[in-house]
This record gives structure tokens, sequence and C-alpha cells, in this order.
């Protein structure tokens, strides 16, 4: 008798449970942080002439596209923080060692212009490679408590006019330093 009850029981429980199991409805699958990323070239870049690509990291998300047509290279990196980053923190943490570091391939590189706007900084570079000069134009914000934007325009120097371009499609209110 109370091996009966107890099968009883135990039938009892497995169908409520399908029950509660059908009700519930599955979670939603992650969009990959990767692919928002990579959206950020959408309205700037022509599919047809720039390639892009990406990898994502523990701390960071990476994308880059580049255009060999016009010797163009851009990337966009998410970086993830565990303290909370506002838009006042910014300059502090792209500072000198931030850029040569990020500048160390390059021979040499010079900060011509920094400016802000609300929530964005822009740092205007000169950088040589191999005896070829180059104008960056570098932009950082916090896009969330925990998250970090920068996105990077790198043109040959005789290539100011599609900087500028390509600088005012990805950030019309402010597109270079004055």
């Amino acid at each position: 008798m109370i091996l009966r009850v107890f099968s009883l029981v135990l039938v009892l429980l497995s169908a409520a449970g399908g029950v509660l199991a059908q009700q519930q409805t599955p979670a939603p699958t992650p969009r990959r942080e990767l692919y928002e990323v990579l959206a950020v070239g959408d309205r700037i870049f022509e599919p047809d002439i720039w390639l892009a690509g990406g990898q994502e990291y523990r701390d960071r998300t990476f994308a880059f596209w580049t255009a060999e047509e016009f010797g163009g290279i851009s990337q966009a990196e998410l970086l993830r923080s565990e303290a909370p980053v506002t838009p006042q923190d910014i300059p502090a943490a792209f500072n000198n060692a931030w850029f040569t570091e990020a500048f160390r391939a390059y021979e040499s590189w010079t900060l011509t212009g920094q400016c802000s706007d609300d929530n964005a900084t822009l740092y205007e570079f000169e950088l040589v490679l191999e005896d070829t000069a180059y104008l960056v134009r570098y932009w950082a914000q916090a896009v969330s408590p925990q998250r970090v934007l920068t996105f990077q325009l790198l043109f040959p120097a005789q290539q100011r006019s599609r900087l500028d371009v390509y600088s005012a499609r990805y950030r019309p209110s402010l597109p270079a330093c004055l």
C-alpha cells in the first residue's frame, strides 16, 4: 500500500512538473556582443569597399574594418569594466600610457587635438610608420555603467578629406576638434 501511494505521488509530481515546464517560456538566446560592435560600422562603411572582422575576449569585444583601396583602417572596441565608468572618467583613463600602448607598432605618434561633447571625448593624432604619415581620430565614450566604446579611424595623411567624411558619419556632433 505504501509503495502504491508513493508511486501515485511520483506520478502526480511528474505530471505537475510537466505542466509547469510547459507553462515556462524558454529564456531568449542572448545576442552576441560582437554583432553589436560590428553594427557600429553599418551606417558608416560601404560593404563593397570596407572588409570587416572581429573577436570577442573576456574583457572586451573588438571589431575592425579595412579599405585597402585608400588605406583606411578603423576599429571599435567595447571595453568591459568592473567599476562604474562615467563620461568624466574618460580623459583620465585614455592617457599617455594608454596611447603609448595603443600605438606601439608605430615609429612615432603625436597628440594634435583633444575635445569633448556631452558624452564622448575625441583624440586626434599624427602617426608615422615606415616614413608614411597617418591621421587618426579616436573617440571614447561611456555607453553604460560598465562599458566604454572606443572608435578609431586611421587614414594616410593625404586622405584627410576621406577621414573627414567618415568621421562625420560616425559622430556628426563631434567629427573633429576645431
